[in-house]
């Protein structure tokens, strides 16, 4: 003879009911108690009475998701030190010699001892069109007028009456300004 098999009940819930435990688990603590009250009672298969949950005449609210902050964006990391590598470039190219910019003769100053005070001069400086010797927070090397004194394409080329800057030199040169100049 063949096993007899058991009939279970299944409990369904009404579809408000589940649509709140679906929020509930999709991340938003739903406060619920303003959904449902207590109606009428029923009895399960079992005989046990229980309540069922009518629909209130207010619609629940469901939380609403926020724009995202933006958050500051971290500055690019610059592969040139002005303290080290500007400098020497500076030095390299004769600049902070006294008969250039050096000891005061000439502005902007360039100090080989003091990587601070020739980094407060040279983004100071204007040149006589107005233009930025260095211009500061961009990323445009041609924004400053550093950039084509080096090359000797505007004003008088730098160094003055000495080597023109090596490829090597100028890329320095022209990745510190790409980061904006800064005082690294």
């Amino acid at each position: 003879m063949a096993p007899r098999r058991r009939r279970r009940s299944v409990v369904v819930a009404p579809l408000s009911v589940l649509a709140v435990v679906v929020i509930a688990a999709c991340g938003g603590a739903v406060d619920n108690s303003d959904l449902f009250k207590k109606g009428s009672g029923t009895t399960t298969s079992g005989g046990t009475p229980t309540a069922t949950p009518t629909a209130t005449s207010t619609p629940p609210s469901l939380p609403t998701a926020s724009p995202p902050v933006p958050q500051p964006q971290p500055a690019p990391a610059c592969d040139v030190s002005f303290a080290t590598d500007v400098m020497q470039v500076f030095d390299q190219a004769g600049c902070s010699d006294a008969s250039c910019h050096g000891a005061s003769l000439n502005a902007p100053e360039i100090d080989p001892t003091s990587p601070a005070l020739t980094y407060k001069t040279i983004t100071s400086f204007t040149l006589s069109s107005g233009e930025a010797y260095v211009a500061l927070g961009t990323t445009v090397p041609k924004a400053s007028g550093m950039f084509c004194n080096f090359r000797g394409n505007c004003g008088v080329r730098m160094p003055l009456g000495g080597d023109k800057l090596t490829s090597k030199q100028l890329s320095i040169m022209d990745t510190w300004l790409a980061c904006g100049a800064p005082f690294n």
